[in-house]
């Protein structure tokens, strides 16, 4: 979350050289933060902890390495025709489960949980796991209309 949505969406105000520990302090004191969902009971009911992973975080969300595996599946057996690829997407589903590849999206999930409660940054853990050639900076995805494509 950046200083710029809460002050600006949330309307809270925020001191100039805040720590991401005071944000959490401040913003929980607000009222949309004080309603309680019925799998937060659930959770307190139980003793259960909920760990709420980033959106789109290829490291904390096992769907982003599901998603990943399968494009990658099809790109790389397709001849471009749709029935190649509705074949090869039934496909990829096998490929995943045979190849255990869940269980290893898993494991890395709790290798990047623990990389960064020893305090390892994004880009350490995006290097760790990924390549040292890793981009850590997030990159936007831009809409492609036809006028674009005609531009080129």
């Amino acid at each position: 979350m950046s200083r710029a949505w809460a002050v600006v969406e949330l309307g809270v105000k925020l001191p100039a050289k805040v720590k991401l520990d005071e944000i959490r302090e401040i913003l929980s004191k607000y009222r949309a933060f004080q309603n309680v969902t019925k799998l937060e009971m659930l959770a307190i009911k139980y003793t259960v902890k909920i760990i709420c992973c980033p959106k789109y975080h290829c490291e904390l969300n096992a769907i982003e390495g599901l998603w990943c595996n399968e494009k990658a599946f099809v790109r790389s057996r397709t001849d471009q025709s749709f029935e190649k690829m509705i074949k090869l997407i039934s496909d990829s589903r096998t490929h995943f489960v045979g190849g255990k590849i869940a269980l290893k999206l898993f494991r890395r999930f709790w290798r990047s949980i623990e990389a960064y409660s020893q305090g390892q940054t994004y880009t350490d853990v995006l290097k760790q796991f990924f390549s040292q050639l890793c981009k850590t900076s997030v990159q936007s995805h831009r809409r492609i209309s036809n006028t674009n494509i005609n531009e080129h």
